[in-house]
Parts: structure tokens; C-alpha cells; sequence
């Protein structure tokens, strides 16, 4: 699982570095803001389409485990919940501590769970959530106990300690 979550997250932070130098290249090459950044022709149209989102702050389209289109979230409320966490994490655990530091990457999912962004579809109902990836609403309700646990016992821990 563990595995999983670094290649989810390698593959957010690649599509962002991505998207991030496309538009800069973009900038300086004089091409017009609205064009296809340069260097985005190798990505599929759901990567493509999830760049704009994030660019525009449009609804991103959300998969479940098997590549099911779920529902959607907007970027302004996956960076504010990840604020969110991170100031938690900080005021009352501690900074990340090297590349690998699995207390903190428990603590950070455990909050996470605790602070799902909801998944809406296309009328606006919630279908589920997303943590670090989308969980059904009875998933997050069994993995929450364990997840307050986990917060109870690290920020406790570091905060005491």
C-alpha cells in the first residue's frame, strides 16, 4: 500500500512539475496563454483535461482503483484541505524528517482521512471522498477510528514529548 501511495503521489508531483514547466515554456516561447502548454502532446486527454482543471480551478475529474470515473474535486479545495493538514503536522508533530520518514506520512494520510475533500458528480451529490485517493464513503467511515488513533498518539506523542 505503501508502494502505492509513493506511486500516486510520484505521478501527481510529475503531472505538476509537467504542467508547471509547460506553461512557463510557454510564457517565454510567445505563444498565446490559452494554447496547449508545449510538452503536454504525450499525455493522455484525462491528463490533459486534468491540467486545465487545475489551472482553471475547474472541477478534476476523480477515478476509483480500477479507472472508473467517480466524480470530481477542485484543485482550491485539495491545496486548502493539504494547508490544512500540513499546519496540523507542523504545530503539533514535527517537519518531515528526510526523503523516508513513515511517522509522518502516517500521521499526514491519518489526517487526511479525517479531512477528506468530498467527490461530487456531475449535480453536485456527494459519492465519495478523497483522501489520497477515493475511498467510498463506508471505506473512510471503518478507517476513521484508526486514523484518530494514529493522531491521538503522534501529536500526543511529539507534543508531550
Amino acid at each position: 500500500m505503501s508502494s502505492r501511495r509513493t506511486n500516486i503521489a510520484i505521478g501527481v508531483v510529475v503531472l505538476g512539475i509537467a504542467a508547471g514547466s509547460a506553461v512557463a515554456a510557454s510564457a517565454q516561447d510567445g505563444r498565446p496563454a490559452d494554447a496547449p502548454p508545449s510538452g503536454t502532446t504525450d499525455l493522455t486527454s484525462d491528463q490533459l483535461e486534468a491540467l486545465e482543471a487545475i489551472r482553471s480551478d475547474l472541477p478534476i475529474p476523480v477515478q476509483d482503483e480500477t479507472g472508473e470515473r467517480r466524480g470530481y474535486v477542485r484543485d482550491s479545495e485539495l491545496t486548502a484541505r493539504d494547508g490544512r493538514v500540513t499546519e496540523q503536522v507542523l504545530a503539533g508533530f514535527r517537519e518531515r524528517a528526510g526523503a523516508v520518514d513513515e511517522e509522518y506520512d502516517e500521521l499526514y494520510e491519518a489526517l487526511r482521512i479525517l479531512d477528506p475533500v468530498v467527490v461530487v458528480d456531475a449535480d453536485g451529490a456527494t459519492v465519495g471522498y478523497w483522501t489520497h485517493h477515493f475511498k467510498e464513503p463506508e471505506e473512510l467511515e471503518a478507517l476513521a477510528p484508526e486514523a484518530r488513533a494514529t493522531v491521538d498518539r503522534l501529536l500526543t506523542q511529539e507534543a508531550g514529548g
